[in-house]
């Protein structure tokens, strides 16, 4: 595996940057942007030499952190380092689940303790030098103090490996160290402001980050909370309970972090919900057990092993062995919790709008007002709770995804669904289903899939198929190797399905026996193809001309000029035609002749690699079809377009 100071020799080709659009999906463009990544590509040789002298300090930890036999190195090293990158997809999910990726984030929490053990151990170096000598009062030791702090967080960035909650914490703590040397009284919402600013001069892009949006949003509901319930008022609990002086701090510490954490849970969970599509109801409570845990035990005993590997290693590790321990402790107690069926509820793709709705009325429920004015705030939560009901209009969607060079159809209806082909799968263990398909159908809101139809078994047909079955419930399955053929039909909520080819007597494999659907409801008509080439399309217009006739026709073999004849295109007739296929795919799809083509018909021509997913809804009643384009219709923003053209 390469590792810092491996000097490297690549041949690459590059391309701008390019990620999949669809509804639900990751955006990855946005993503790049956000990192300041401005090409992305591919390695078509590599050459690595052996290791250089100069290693950085964090590798070097790393590197000797890694091979300690210990069983959570991961947690360690994102812990300790910053480092998540050996974080398996159970461990993510077990992370998600549970709310505390902040936790494994090193960012203002991590900093922070940081920050508060240096300014402590400085302060106890401070008093025993002032027990031995006489302390000049010509110097102002609290800047010596400030500096110290500053210096030693900036250090614990670098290891951290300077990512964007790293930097964003240290420029707030800077910040916050000059207002203290300046003598400025800053008021907290001008302070954050403050920060936001000084955050976008060093970093513009970050704004397209969900951490940005994350830890500033936490920030203002920490603040907010704080004004909203104070924690320094507390002579009624005293006379209350009458306990003594020593438990009396405790009680009201526990009862201002249980304030602070179960509030910071409700504000935050819009940005959260909207975000992930996700609510853990658990994640209160293990934030609440987790924090103090990750604050006061696992993250000081990391620091420690950190500053003992400049001294012993051997030793480091005893006290690696110990959070090893400890985590073994913790994340046993996490999947019990993770299991129970009342613990998380995946939601349905929602309008930030409507959840920003549903926050105003938080917010208002919050506020010294009166109970009417509550009351009336709580119609504000009506859009969210109008996403419960399945919508019962006579519309049917066909939604082509953009899953690069492959296929991937969705037609839906009153919360049912045909899935036709799920995309491909890749050796490294990225496959389209569990990028695309899978949080597609999540967004939609479908829980089950009707029917999953495989037009034929080419890997960027039928790659993901696995995929799919593991992560959705499939009621009934057909392809073009058993039931799929000729003459079998389906009417499925009030569409009626028809196979148009292979002949039955066809082994069902290769291209030319891909299973050819026609999607009808009387009015309106979809011509799923495959990967049929000109000679299957010659025989179907010589047997099947009249049932060809269609709206939409998804071109077959993504563009290949050996396909989309032009009396296939005479035949069907189309008023939309859609190509399936990668971002400058190295088949140059769709291929020239094939567009002529379909531009000398008069057919309006669509392509996933320019408009992401593509949604044809279709209105029996009005007899009109509605498009909807990802990137030009769905979400238009200018990072979806940047560096296409």
């Amino acid at each position: 595996m390469p590792k810092q100071g491996m000097s490297a020799t690549f041949t690459v080709k590059l391309k701008p940057i390019h990620g999949l659009a669809n509804q639900g999906g990751f955006r990855y463009q946005q993503w790049l942007i956000s990192q300041r990544i401005v090409a992305t590509g591919y390695v078509k040789s590599a050459s690595l030499t052996t290791a250089h002298p100069v290693v950085s300090q964090r590798q070097i930890w790393l590197s000797h952190l890694y091979s300690l036999p210990l069983k959570h190195n991961a947690w360690i090293a994102a812990l300790t380092f910053g480092d998540k990158s050996h974080f398996s997809t159970q461990q993510w999910n077990l992370i998600q689940t549970n709310g505390i990726a902040h936790l494994v984030a090193i960012s203002g929490l991590h900093l922070g303790v940081v920050a508060l053990l240096t300014l402590l151990i400085g302060r106890c170096l401070l008093w025993l030098v002032s027990r031995t000598m006489a302390l000049s009062q010509a110097y102002n030791y609290r800047s010596l103090m400030l500096a110290m702090v500053v210096g030693v967080t900036w250090y614990y960035a670098y290891l951290a490996g300077f990512s964007l909650p790293t930097v964003r914490a240290w420029l707030m703590l800077l910040l916050l160290s000059v207002l203290i040397l300046l003598q400025r009284v800053v008021n907290p919402a001008h302070f954050v402001l403050l920060s936001l600013g000084g955050f976008l001069l060093v970093q513009p892009m970050s704004v397209l980050s969900l951490s940005f949006w994350l830890s500033f949003g936490a920030i203002t509901a920490i603040g907010f909370i704080l004004w909203r319930w104070p924690s320094h008022n507390h002579n009624a609990l005293s006379k209350q309970t009458q306990i003594s002086a020593i438990v009396t701090p405790v009680l009201i510490a526990v009862k201002a972090m249980c304030i602070l954490q179960l509030m910071l849970s409700l504000l935050m969970l819009p940005l959260v919900a909207s975000q992930f599509a996700f609510i853990s109801f658990h994640s209160p409570i293990v934030n609440l057990i987790a924090i103090p845990i990750v604050t006061f035990c696992l993250v000081p005993l990391c620091l420690l092993a950190a500053l003992i590997m400049l001294i012993d290693r051997s030793a480091a590790g005893v006290v690696f062995e110990w959070i090893d321990w400890l985590l073994e402790s913790c994340l046993n107690a996490l999947p019990d919790s993770q299991n129970s069926a009342l613990a998380s509820v995946q939601l349905p793709g929602i309008p930030v709008i409507v959840w920003a709705w549903s926050l105003a009325a938080i917010v208002l429920w919050c506020m010294p007002i009166s109970l009417r004015k509550k009351l009336c705030s709580s119609l504000l939560v009506l859009p969210l709770l109008s996403y419960a009901l399945v919508s019962q209009n006579s519309k049917w969607q066909l939604h082509v995804l953009d899953v690069g060079q492959g296929s991937a159809y969705v037609l839906e209806t009153q919360g049912k669904a045909i899935v036709y082909d799920v995309g491909n799968r890749f050796p490294s263990g990225f496959n389209m289903a569990d990028a695309v398909l899978l949080p597609f159908l999540q967004h939609q809101g479908l829980e089950h899939i009707d029917w999953l139809i495989i037009s034929h078994f080419d890997s960027d047909h039928a790659g993901s198929l696995a995929n799919v079955l593991q992560g959705i419930k499939v009621i009934h399955f057909a392809s073009n190797q058993d039931i799929c053929r000729r003459g079998w039909q389906l009417n499925w909520q009030a569409l009626h399905i028809e196979a148009l080819w292979p002949p039955a007597e066809s082994e069902g494999r290769g291209n030319d026996n891909s299973c050819v659907l026609r999607i009808s409801d009387g009015q309106h008509a979809v011509l799923l193809t495959g990967d049929i080439s000109g000679d299957v399309e010659k025989r179907l217009v010589k047997t099947d001309r009249k049932l060809l006739k269609a709206d939409v026709l998804i071109a077959a073999h993504h563009g290949s000029n050996t396909s989309s004849s032009q009396d296939f295109i005479d035949a069907v007739k189309p008023q939309f035609a859609v190509f399936s296929q990668g971002f400058l795919n190295r088949w140059d799809f769709p291929r020239q002749p094939v567009v002529t083509r379909f531009v000398m018909s008069d057919v309006t021509l669509y392509s996933t690699a320019s408009s992401g997913q593509i949604s044809f809804v279709f209105d029996p009643e009005r007899k009109q079809i509605e498009t909807d384009r990802f990137r030009q219709n769905m979400l238009p923003t200018w990072y979806n377009r940047y560096l296409w053209h």
